[in-house]
């Protein structure tokens, strides 16, 4: 027997069409905001970014690719989901910043640290705590987005 496209879209829809409607919503609100804020991310950024992950990736002995192709993403998407990001990076930047003491207070005790290994040890802290404050912010930001306009469903999933 043939299934028609029709049967497994609306298959999909009922098992995760609210999800997936929850998520475009918050993407459209996040690139408006950052347009009448005058917020762009270039493709310089996004690049400078997939670098990073790739030399991150290369660490664990996997490539971006392999990575991308475990998680069902092709790399459009996940250059997508990247500029998503960063402008929700830009649009929180004085939200999430990390102070000397934040680093600090998560270091504790240096004397564990091996010698030459501080300032590495230091910028993945930072790099920690900022995604824990973003994670924080985006939400309660998203809530805020999300109440300051008003969306009409034509679809209740």
């Amino acid at each position: 027997k043939t299934i028609s496209r029709w049967s497994v879209i609306e298959r999909l829809e009922k098992q995760s069409g609210k999800q997936m409607l929850d998520s475009i919503i918050t993407e459209k609100l996040i690139q408006n905001e950052a347009e009448q804020q005058g917020l762009a991310v270039t493709d310089e950024e996004v690049a400078a970014e997939i670098k990073t992950i790739e030399t991150s990736v290369a660490a664990q002995g996997s490539t971006l690719e392999e990575a991308l192709a475990g998680q069902g993403l092709a790399m459009e998407d996940f250059k997508k989901s990247l500029k998503l990001q960063k402008a929700l990076e830009k649009l929180l930047s004085d939200k999430i910043k990390v102070t000397e003491e934040e680093i600090n207070q998560s270091l504790g005790d240096k004397a564990g640290i091996p010698a030459g290994k501080e300032e590495e040890i230091r910028g993945q802290i930072t790099d920690q705590l900022k995604s824990q404050k973003l994670n924080q912010e985006a939400s309660k930001y998203i809530e805020e987005l999300r109440a300051k306009v008003k969306i009409k469903y034509f679809v209740q999933y």
